[in-house]
């Protein structure tokens, strides 16, 4: 069966040139890289199914992040940086409930406040 002929990716010198900035730098998470490389390689001409071929990803993710590019198309990069477009988008539905927050006593079998723990003899001495 005919796959759709997906929307064409057009990168600005810039654009890419901040693309493939992410993709090299050590301090990128590995999701931001992989929706780059998306990008890059939709850039590049190719269609979904080369995409999720080439880099282990299903056809539809790679559709997700062009569409997700797209619609950034008139925005300038200077209004929204290329890893806000690759951001996760705000998630529906009520916050979750359990919010890891200092202070709050661990209650889970066999551990115990901080506050009711003695001091050890190392602890004791002076520095």
């Amino acid at each position: 069966m005919a796959t759709p002929i997906p929307a064409k990716v057009v990168l600005s010198n810039e654009e890419r040139s901040e693309l493939e900035r992410l993709v090299r730098a050590f301090t990128t998470g590995q999701q931001l890289a992989l929706r780059a490389r998306i990008v890059l390689l939709a850039g590049d001409g190719w269609n979904n199914l080369q995409i999720a071929r080439e880099l282990g990803v299903d056809d539809e993710t790679a559709g997700h992040w062009r569409r997700r590019w797209l619609q950034f198309r008139d925005v300038p990069l200077a209004e929204v940086s290329v890893a806000k477009r690759l951001a996760d988008a705000p998630r529906e539905g009520a916050p979750g409930k359990v919010h890891a927050r200092a202070g709050v006593p661990d209650h889970r079998p066999g551990v115990r406040e901080a506050s009711r723990l003695q001091p050890t003899h190392q602890s004791m001495e002076p520095p």
